[in-house]
């Protein structure tokens, strides 16, 4: 893996196949400039590599607590575009997600037999709607299991890559796919969460 969006000269040997290397240079460019967070992020996508992934949630944890919105954005931009599952890890973790939603199985809103799990809530305040964005999946046991238990179960299978929820005063108006934007990154961070759910459920 190459951290293809790690242009600048201080980074210009940023090389992960050296993950030694990589976080030593990482953390002698965060030294000289706080804000560079394509320092930030071969930070921590080296860490993760490594198997550390304690420092690694460490390091985005300490910048989504201490910094500006632009630079916890910025960052959040760069590794989604090399590791949607890292922030689906983290996230999943932590039980919240980048994007303002939580990570759960919604059973609950279950329409013509399917499940959604909810990757994000996101309010337009010119006419207060909520867009809720989601990962539509169907379960081969009718949510028999997922019902009780609010995690998805080894029969959960994913049916679309991501739908879109019209929610006004708590009543569901609008239901459709999204299909103007590239899917593959979503399907690889609600993949993950899947996966993580199904590990918890088989414990």
């Amino acid at each position: 893996m190459s951290l293809f969006f790690l242009t600048t000269p201080a980074f210009s040997l940023c090389n992960l196949s050296n993950l030694t290397e990589a976080i030593s240079n990482s953390k002698k460019a965060i030294k000289v400039n706080r804000n560079d967070m394509k320092a930030h992020a071969c930070l921590v996508i080296a860490y993760e590599i490594s198997g550390n992934s304690y420092m690694a949630f460490k390091v985005l944890r300490d910048i989504e607590d201490k910094m500006s919105k632009e630079c916890i954005d910025e960052l959040h931009n760069y590794l989604w575009d090399i590791s949607p599952e890292l922030l689906a890890k983290k996230e999943f973790t932590d039980r919240y997600t980048l994007s303002g939603g939580d990570c759960m199985i919604k059973n609950t809103s279950m329409i013509d037999g399917y499940g959604y799990l909810l990757i994000g809530d996101f309010l337009n305040p010119s006419n207060n709607t909520i867009s809720r964005h989601l990962a539509s999946f169907k379960c081969n046991k009718d949510f028999s299991k997922c019902k009780s238990s609010n995690l998805v179960c080894p029969e959960c299978v994913i049916v679309k890559p991501e739908l879109v929820i019209k929610v006004i005063d708590y009543k569901i108006v609008d239901l459709f796919t999204i299909n103007h934007s590239p899917m593959e990154k979503n399907l690889r961070y609600i993949k993950k969460i899947l996966q993580m759910q199904r590990e918890i459920y088989a414990r």
